[in-house]
C-alpha cells in the first residue's frame, strides 16, 4: 500500500467523522510509554471515586495499577484504582515536575536531586543530585534508559540502577520535558546570555547531536509533539514544524492567540487549545484548519483526547466530553471542585482528573476483585528457551515481563547459558502470573507456569515474512473501533515487540466475521487496524514503521456457521514486512 495514498484516505475518513489512521502526541516526556491517554474513552461518565490530600496537587499521573500524585507539601503518594492510597512518601523538596512512570519503577524530580523509586512500597531504589544544575526538565524513560538533563548538560542512564551511560555537555536542557521517539531524543535548549532558544534532536544511542534548530525564545514554551516523521514545536501563537529526519523547517503557522497547553494529536488531525477559549484542529500532513469550537474556559485548558473525543473542565468546574471533529458537547459532570487549570487523563477505560485537593475518577462503579487462589509453585523455577523450528537451545540475552500488583507490568533481564536454560528470578510471584518472553529476533510468547512445575519448556519461533503473528484477545467494543481495557495486556507484549526488534516493519490486518453488512465490515476491519496502530504510536513506536490494512469478512480461517468460527474469523495478523 502506497503511503501517500493511505494517509490520504485516512484523512478522508477522518473529516467524514470516521476513526482513521492514527497518531499520538508526544507530551510530558514519556507519557506514551506509561499507558496515559490510551484512547479508551469512559463507558459510564459518572464519578467512580473520589480522593482528598490534606495538601494541594500539583500533579496526578498515571500508575499501572491507579494514580501517582504530588503535593504542594513534598508528598508523593500513590493512590490505587479504587481510590485508596497505598503509599506515601515524603521527599526532601517539592516536586513541581511530573513523576514518569515505567515497568514498575517512578522517577521523580525534587529539587536538584532526582529519586528513582520503587512502585510497589516508595522506597528508594537510587537517587543522584545536581548540584550544578538550576533547573531539572521532566526527563524520559525508553527502553531501559532514562533521559534527563538541566543547564549544564543532558544525561542518558539506566533507568534501574542510575549508572551513568552517556553525556552531552554541548547542550543545556529548558523547557517543559525531554521526548523519545524510536531513537530520537529532542530536547529544548536555551541560551540566556544570547537570549536565544532552540529544538535538538539527539541520538538516544551515544547522545550525538543530529541536529538543531531555532525556536522562539519564549516562556510560553511546549513540548514537541511527533506525529509521523514531523515534529510541532509550539511556542507563544506559533506552531513551527520541522523534519524529525534532519530537522529541516517545514512550515511555520501562526495563530489568533498563544497555545494554552501543549498540542494533542489524534489520527492526522492536531488539537491545539488557545488562550482564547477556542480550540483549532488542523490536518497535519497540509497544515490545513479544519475546525475551530469553544473549551469552555475564557483563557487556557488542557485536554484529554482520545480517538473520537476530548476531554476538559469548563469555567463552571465541569468536565465536559467533546466531539473531535466539531466540538459538539456529548456528556457533562459537574466535579466535586473547580480549579484553574485541570490535566486529565484517560487510563484503561477510566477518566482522572485533579482539581485543588481532590482526585476525581471517572466511569462505572467499582466492582470487588476476587480474591487470589494461592497455589504451589516450587522455589527454584528452570525456563529452557528453544528454537521452534530448529529445536536447538536458546543461549545469552533475553527478557521476561510478568503484571505484580500495584506496580503493574514489571520486566527482568535473563541470561540462558548453552543449554538455553535459566533459572527464573525469584522476584517473579509464585502464582500462575501470565509471563511474556522477549528475545531479538523471535516473535514474543507469553505463558502462564503451571503449578507443581519446577521446569519449563518454551519454544519461541523466529521472525519471519511468511507466518503472520495472529492475534484474537485485542478486543473491541461490538461494532466499533474502540478498543476494551481487556486488550491492554496483548497491545503492550506488541508494543514490547516492536520497540525490542527496532529494524522491523509490519502490516497490522483487520478481520471480522460475516455479520452485518459487508461494507460496514471492510470499514470496521481497517478502523480497527488502524486503532492498534494508534496504540503503539503511543508507545514510542515510529508511525512510519508500521502499516494498516482491513479485509472485513473477505479472508475467513474457519466457517462462519458457528459462534466459534466466528470468534475465530474476527482477529488481528500482524505480518513482517522486513
Amino acid at each position: 500500500m502506497k503511503h501517500h495514498a493511505r494517509l490520504a484516505t485516512a484523512l478522508l475518513l477522518l473529516m467524514a467523522g470516521t476513526l482513521g489512521g492514527q497518531d499520538w502526541p508526544m507530551f510530558l516526556g514519556n507519557q506514551q510509554l506509561t499507558a496515559d491517554n490510551d484512547g479508551i474513552a469512559p463507558r459510564t461518565f459518572a464519578i467512580r471515586w473520589s480522593w482528598t490530600s490534606r495538601s494541594p496537587l500539583y500533579r496526578a499521573v498515571p500508575a499501572p495499577d491507579g494514580v501517582l500524585v504530588t503535593t504542594a507539601d513534598r508528598q508523593v503518594i500513590l493512590v490505587s484504582s479504587s481510590g485508596e492510597t497505598v503509599w506515601t512518601r515524603a521527599m526532601p523538596a517539592p516536586v513541581i515536575r511530573p513523576p514518569i512512570v515505567w515497568r514498575g519503577y517512578a522517577w521523580v524530580l525534587a529539587g536538584r536531586s532526582i529519586f528513582c523509586l520503587d512502585l510497589d512500597d516508595g522506597r528508594t531504589i537510587w537517587s543522584r543530585e545536581n548540584n550544578a544544575a538550576t533547573q531539572l526538565v521532566t526527563p524520559a524513560v525508553s527502553d531501559g534508559i532514562l533521559f534527563h538533563g538541566a543547564r549544564n548538560g543532558i544525561q542518558a542512564r539506566n533507568a534501574t540502577n542510575g549508572r551513568p551511560l552517556w553525556e552531552n555537555t554541548t547542550l543545556s536542557a529548558w523547557g517543559a520535558a525531554c521526548v523519545v521517539i524510536e531513537d530520537s531524543l529532542l530536547v529544548q535548549h536555551r541560551n540566556y546570555r544570547t537570549s536565544t532558544s532552540f529544538l535538538a534532536c539527539l541520538d538516544t544511542r551515544s547522545g550525538r547531536t543530529r541536529w538543531t534548530q531555532p525556536i522562539p525564545h519564549e516562556a510560553n514554551i511546549f513540548p514537541p509533539l511527533v506525529v509521523g516523521r514531523r515534529v510541532f514545536q509550539g511556542a507563544s501563537n506559533t506552531l513551527a514544524v520541522f523534519s524529525l529526519t534532519d530537522g529541516s523547517p517545514m512550515t511555520n503557522l501562526q495563530f489568533s492567540a498563544p497555545l494554552a497547553s501543549h498540542p494533542a494529536g489524534t489520527g492526522l488531525l492536531l488539537v491545539l487549545p488557545l488562550t482564547d477559549g477556542t480550540i483549532v484542529t488542523l490536518c497535519s500532513t497540509n497544515y490545513a484548519v479544519l475546525n475551530r469550537f469553544s473549551h469552555f474556559r475564557r483563557q487556557g485548558n488542557a485536554l484529554a483526547v482520545s480517538a473520537q473525543q476530548l476531554y476538559c473542565v469548563t469555567d463552571t468546574g465541569d468536565m465536559v466530553e467533546l466531539c473531535v471533529t466539531n466540538g459538539r458537547a456529548t456528556r457533562r459532570l459537574p466535579l466535586p471542585s473547580a480549579s484553574s487549570h485541570v490535566q486529565p487523563f484517560l487510563r484503561d477505560g477510566l477518566l482522572f482528573a485533579s482539581s485543588q485537593r481532590t482526585l476525581v475518577c471517572i466511569g462505572p462503579p467499582v466492582e470487588r476483585e476476587p480474591d487470589e487462589t494461592i497455589t504451589h509453585v516450587p522455589a527454584r523455577r528452570t525456563l529452557v528457551l528453544l528454537d521452534a523450528a530448529t529445536g536447538e537451545p536458546l543461549s545469552g540475552a533475553a527478557r521476561i515481563t510478568w503484571h505484580q500488583g500495584h506496580s503493574g507490568i514489571r520486566e527482568a533481564g535473563i541470561e540462558a547459558d548453552s543449554s538455553g536454560s535459566v533459572l527464573l528470578p525469584q522476584v517473579i510471584p509464585a502464582t500462575e502470573t501470565p509471563l511474556t518472553i522477549q528475545r531479538r529476533g523471535y516473535v514474543f510468547t507469553s505463558i502462564s507456569w503451571p503449578p507443581d512445575t519446577s521446569r519449563l519448556v518454551v519454544r519461541l519461533r523466529a521472525i519471519d515474512t511468511r507466518t503472520p503473528l495472529v492475534l484474537h484477545d485485542i478486543l473491541f467494543e461490538p461494532g466499533s473501533a474502540a478498543l476494551l481495557p481487556a486488550a491492554l495486556p496483548p497491545l503492550h507484549r506488541l508494543a514490547r515487540f516492536m520497540q525490542s526488534n527496532p529494524e522491523i516493519t509490519i502490516l497490522i490486518e483487520g478481520h471480522t466475521d460475516t455479520t452485518g453488512e459487508p461494507a460496514f465490515n471492510l470499514a470496521l476491519s481497517r478502523a480497527r487496524a488502524d486503532s492498534i496502530r494508534e496504540y503503539l504510536v503511543r508507545q514510542g513506536v515510529g508511525g512510519w514503521r508500521m502499516h494498516t490494512a482491513g479485509f472485513g469478512s473477505g479472508r475467513p480461517v474457519a466457517p462462519n456457521t458457528s459462534e466459534d468460527g466466528r470468534q475465530k474469523n474476527r482477529r488481528t495478523e500482524i505480518r513482517i514486512l522486513s
